[in-house]
């Protein structure tokens, strides 16, 4: 009766240790799943994306009378900061919005000018 009873502690300890094995080997699937989640949606296209969506409604299109870039610049700033946008996707969200005059001018800028607002913006 005492063997029986050993034994059968014993298997109930090897199933709470197969049980702790697949919930240990399910917790790293699931950490692994969130760092790249978390990759994913740190990066500037996920960023680029989301708050684009965010802004598609809100961005006003760039004036073409050169008298109206003040207010537009400053519209767009204000949502910049409302949104709480990052200051390294500013650009990539305000150059959809420019008009094709701005956009003739910025295909001559290098790429690294291209990412920093305040220079697409002079």
């Amino acid at each position: 009766m005492r063997e029986r009873e050993l034994d059968l502690r014993q298997q109930e300890l090897d199933r709470q240790k197969e049980k702790d094995k697949k919930e240990e080997e399910e917790r790293e699937r699931q950490k692994k799943r969130d760092e790249e989640m978390k990759s994913r949606t740190e990066s500037l296209a996920c960023q680029t994306r989301f708050y684009g969506e965010a802004l598609k409604h809100s961005l006003p299109k760039m004036p073409s009378d050169p008298v109206e870039f003040p207010s537009y610049f400053r519209a767009v700033e204000n949502l910049f900061i409302l949104y709480e946008v990052r200051k390294n996707i500013q650009s990539k969200l305000l150059i959809p919005t420019l008009n094709e005059r701005s956009k003739t001018l910025l295909a001559e800028l290098p790429k690294e000018q291209l990412d920093d607002y305040e220079r697409v913006k002079m």
